[in-house]
């Protein structure tokens, strides 16, 4: 159940103690006290209210995501046998699925320092460990200098500096840490 949900449950419990405690101060009948919902009563109405997690939609970007890590492991599969350019194809467009992503189906957008965290989870961890293999670095560098950088965008400046990083082109990481 996620966090509005759980509100309004709580919202409802709070409003039907407040009841409660109305009706008796006040010396409100038993016949009255007889509608009374029970613990069983209230967990059906709450669920008719919030619908059960089995009943609830799944979020788009959460399936997507979950398409998009599935693909992913299928990348990881193949892509040593592609050949560069189109290993290079399918992660570019890998990454455009995960930067259209809302930021909620993702994991963390962070990288770990320390460690790589659970690759198994969509995160900007698991697409990098996606990266074609060494022989296409030179190729994704190319095709990362040649997409259209927005000014100030920070997801491109980061895929410049990987691409900068994994060809050891000292001289162009050099420039991008010092602007």
């Amino acid at each position: 159940m996620n966090f509005q949900a759980r509100h309004l449950v709580c919202m409802k419990l709070r409003m039907m103690a407040l009841t409660l405690t109305l009706c008796s101060s006040l010396g409100v009948s038993a016949a009255v006290a007889g509608d009374f919902l029970g613990a069983d009563g209230v967990i059906s109405l709450v669920k008719k209210t919030t619908g059960s997690p089995d009943e609830q939609p799944a979020k788009p970007g959460k399936e997507e995501a979950k398409r998009l890590m599935r693909d992913l492991d299928g990348f990881k599969v193949i892509r040593s046998k592609l050949a560069p350019e189109e290993a290079v194809d399918r992660w570019m467009g890998l990454y455009d699925r995960f930067l259209m992503l809302p930021s909620d189906a993702v994991k963390s957008q962070q990288l770990n320092p320390f460690g790589q965290g659970n690759l198994d989870e969509l995160s900007l961890a698991s697409l990098i460990s996606a990266i074609p293999p060494p022989a296409a670095w030179e190729t994704l560098k190319a095709r990362v200098l040649a997409r259209q950088a927005t000014e100030g965008g920070t997801q491109e400046t980061v895929l410049r500096a990987l691409a900068y990083l994994l060809t050891q082109d000292t001289p162009n990481l050099k420039k991008r840490s010092s602007n």
